[in-house]
């Protein structure tokens, strides 16, 4: 079969990103030790991360005063793009922040939202990509090997970027909620990733007799 079907040249990215579905990301979120200190803080940056789409860097360099707990907002500059974002605070994403906070955070005069839970208590380097946190709630959560490949922190900004657009959420409000500095990175990127959207768009391919032998 595969003599007969022209060969195709594809430019760029060869592979699809890894995106979860609801359930994927349901499982990671239980996967997160939520009874000890630094379980805690990873529960609270998944949800960040999960419901809210904000990039590590962001959630790393969060600070106590970009949270306005009385409208239930966040406010934040983001580190890549230099723009403003400001999004609601559900109650669960509030929460799982309240509970590291109370109840996780060691004492410190850091202004930072995250810190490290070892001496000194203080923000995480500029530069630190948390992917240790990252990864144990990942083996917690017993994600097969295959999809552990090409997955970070930004793959929940990525699942729910596509999980919004499947929807039928308007690409100008996934721009939005994820503060892209190009209004049309979402058409172009995100798109591209609605695996489920793209069937609908295949062509029916007649097979002849000789191909099948």
């Amino acid at each position: 079969m595969r003599k007969f079907t022209p060969h195709a040249s594809i430019q760029g990215r060869m592979k699809f990103p890894t995106i979860w579905d609801l359930n994927q990301i349901k499982k990671i979120k239980e996967a997160a030790d939520r009874t000890s200190p630094s379980g805690k803080r990873s529960f609270a940056m998944i949800m960040l991360s999960a419901e809210l789409g904000l990039r590590i860097g962001d959630i790393r360099n969060l600070k106590l005063q970009d949270i306005n707990w009385n409208k239930k907002q966040i406010s934040i500059v983001q580190h890549k793009t230099d723009k403003a974002l400001l999004l609601p605070l559900p109650d669960g994403v509030g929460w799982a922040i309240i509970d590291y906070l109370r109840n996780g955070r060691p004492y410190t005069d850091s202004p930072n939202v995250f810190v490290k839970h070892k001496p000194p208590y203080d923000a995480f380097p500029i530069n630190s990509t948390m992917n240790h946190i990252f990864s144990t709630v990942m083996n917690k959560a017993g994600i097969p090997p295959e999809m552990k490949e090409n997955v970070g922190w930004h793959t929940f900004r990525r699942s729910l970027a596509t999980n919004l657009l499947q929807n039928n959420v308007e690409i100008s409000t996934i721009t939005e909620i994820l503060g892209h500095s190009d209004p049309d990175i979402a058409g172009r990127y995100y798109v591209k990733l609605d695996i489920e959207n793209l069937r609908k768009c295949a062509l029916s391919m007649e097979v002849k007799g000789y191909a099948r032998k």
